[in-house]
């Protein structure tokens, strides 16, 4: 409790360094899933962030396919909406989880990824309908998704003013 950003990157980064949690970690893919998942039960930030850091680093050493990155966000909601209870947490998921998946599976036509996003987009839940927006920031500067991100906060602009 009380680290910083970079004292929660430093330990995600030293605890997916050690060979031995690495390569639990890495030997079943809904290992990362089931790991973020209990730290984002717990109730400090900085607990929430370390998850959400080590999920993104095994989503980088070996990002699923699309059909199989969606299956695992659908799978993964419930924990988003109990877990994800702040901009900083939400934000943080975005840049680590969402940005890995979809810049891996960027070439799958209809990316089973993006439907995920765009059905969190008219969620009723205020982090999701943040991330489906959020979600899209990273790629968007790249040069892809930018109509669907646009797309997708001028929606919950006009849900905002009903």
């Amino acid at each position: 409790y009380g680290l910083s950003s970079r004292e929660q990157e430093s330990v995600a980064k030293e605890a997916f360094a050690d060979p031995d949690i690495k390569g639990f970690l890495l030997a079943d893919s809904t290992r990362p899933w089931k790991l973020c998942d209990q730290l984002l039960k717990l109730p400090h930030i900085e607990e929430k962030q370390v998850g959400i850091w080590v999920l993104g680093a095994a989503l980088k050493k070996g990002s699923p396919s699309a059909d199989v990155a969606a299956a695992e966000l659908v799978a993964f909601e419930k924990s988003f909406d109990v877990g994800v209870n702040n901009w900083a947490v939400c934000d943080h998921f975005c840049s680590r989880v969402f940005n890995p998946l979809l810049e891996a599976n960027r070439n799958v036509s209809n990316n089973p990824v993006l439907e995920v996003l765009t059905r969190w987009n008219r969620s009723s839940k205020i982090w999701r309908s943040r991330a489906s927006c959020v979600g899209l920031v990273l790629s968007a500067r790249r040069g892809f998704y930018a109509d669907l991100g646009f797309s997708h906060v001028e929606s919950l602009l006009q849900s905002s003013l009903q």
